[in-house]
Formats: structure tokens, C-alpha cells, sequence
């Protein structure tokens, strides 16, 4: 008789394969070939290359000579698997509906979950209780900075409700105005030009902030095994 494994695995939306997410370590194998961050410019070959333009993937610091940005797979060193996207709070004014739609779209499309309240909240449901279980569901809360949001009291008790709950948070500018003193902390986004195009290098930025929710949480783990080794000192 065969004994039932108990073995839980998940599929990585990169590559495919299918793995344990409880026994990823930096100090075990490394099977994902995706870079987890983009690729950043780093300069020229000069002369002797035809000035071909250098690149560095932070995540593990691989270097690729290429007249365009490389690819993020295959290749990285360091990657981990991933199961699943980022879910994902969007803060916006009313009148600043056609970029909150557009980045919603993208963004699903991208494979990221979305909750925005004008698809989400059902008529006749309670305005409050559902911004809070939304907020328990999400692990990222994006806030449309404009002249039209920074004081609006809906935008307001949502970013109190996401800093209460110590979400976190990706402010994105989408027009000139005053940064919330509480959001001045935070490396925002800006997004001022270029609001209708999906090939914006700000989206790639904002895939390196939201990051993958199964190595945030490894590093999670990481952080607090040296917390506690430091208290046991």
C-alpha cells in the first residue's frame, strides 16, 4: 500500500515547472531562469563594439551586450519560482477614470489581480466593509496621485485603511501636485507622460515593485530567522 505524499507544490507562472514553495532557500539549487528585475542601461561598449549598449539584470548581475533590452528569460541565477501575481488595490479619483482603467486592464493582462471599486463594490453593499476586505486581500495598494485625487476624502480614508494595514504602497504621480506629507517617504512613479502606451518603461518598473508574492514572503522569513537568531544572542 502506497503512502499519500503530502508533498504541496505549486506551477511557476514563468517556466512551468512545478515546485515546493516552503522549501525555496537562497542556499539550494536555483531552477527559475526568469529575471525577477528588469535590465537597466549601463552605458556603451564604445569604439571597439560599434557602441553597443551594456545591460545589467540587478536580481542577479548578469551582463548582456545588445542594441535592445534583453530578455527577462532565460538566463537570470537567482530566481525563484512563482505561483502567483501580485493582487493589487487601486486609489484613484473619479475624474482620473480613463489612466485608473487603462493601468487596471494592462495590468490584468499582465496576470496581476485587480480590485478597483467601481467594478468591484455591488450595489447596495456596504461602501466601508468591502474597502476592508479588499484591502485584507490585496498585498499592494496603488495610489493615482493628481490634482483631482490628493484631496479627495474617499482617496484619503483608503490610504489611511492601506497604511493602517501596512500594505505595500506604490505611489504613482499622473499629474503636477502636491505629494501627501504621509507618501513622501515612498519612491513614487512618475507617470505624467505617456499614459495610453503599454510598452512604457513604467511598467517595468512597476513590475520590479510589486515584485513576486512567494519571494517577498521567502525574504520575509529570512528577515525575521535573523531576527530571532539576534534576539537569541
Amino acid at each position: 500500500m502506497h503512502k499519500k505524499s503530502n508533498k504541496v507544490t505549486d506551477k511557476c507562472i514563468h517556466c512551468g515547472q512545478e515546485f515546493d514553495p516552503s522549501r525555496q532557500s537562497p542556499w539550494s539549487e536555483f531552477n527559475c531562469s526568469y529575471h525577477p528585475l528588469g535590465a537597466d542601461s549601463i552605458g556603451n561598449t564604445g569604439p571597439r563594439e560599434d557602441y553597443k549598449e551594456l545591460w545589467v539584470f540587478r536580481c542577479c548581475g548578469k551582463a548582456y551586450i545588445s542594441d535592445t533590452e534583453p530578455p527577462r528569460s532565460p538566463g537570470c541565477m537567482n530566481a525563484f519560482h512563482v505561483a502567483k501575481r501580485s493582487t493589487i488595490f487601486i486609489s484613484y479619483a473619479r475624474l482620473d477614470g480613463h489612466f485608473a482603467t487603462f493601468l487596471e486592464n494592462e495590468l490584468k493582462r499582465r496576470g496581476y489581480s485587480i480590485w478597483k471599486d467601481t467594478a468591484d463594490i455591488i450595489a447596495g453593499e456596504n461602501w466601508q466593509e468591502a474597502i476592508n476586505q479588499a484591502m485584507d486581500a490585496c498585498s499592494h495598494f496603488i495610489i493615482l496621485l493628481s490634482s483631482k485625487s490628493v484631496n479627495r476624502p474617499e482617496v484619503n480614508r483608503e490610504l489611511g485603511a492601506a497604511l493602517q494595514a501596512r500594505k505595500r504602497i506604490i505611489p504613482i504621480l499622473i499629474d503636477d501636485c502636491e505629494i501627501p506629507p504621509q507618501l513622501r517617504q515612498f519612491n513614487l512613479i512618475d507617470w505624467r507622460v505617456g499614459q495610453d502606451y503599454v510598452s512604457s518603461t513604467n511598467f517595468t518598473r512597476l513590475d520590479d515593485a510589486l515584485g513576486d508574492p512567494s519571494r517577498i514572503l521567502l525574504l520575509e522569513r529570512i528577515r525575521s530567522g535573523w531576527k530571532n537568531l539576534k534576539e537569541k544572542e
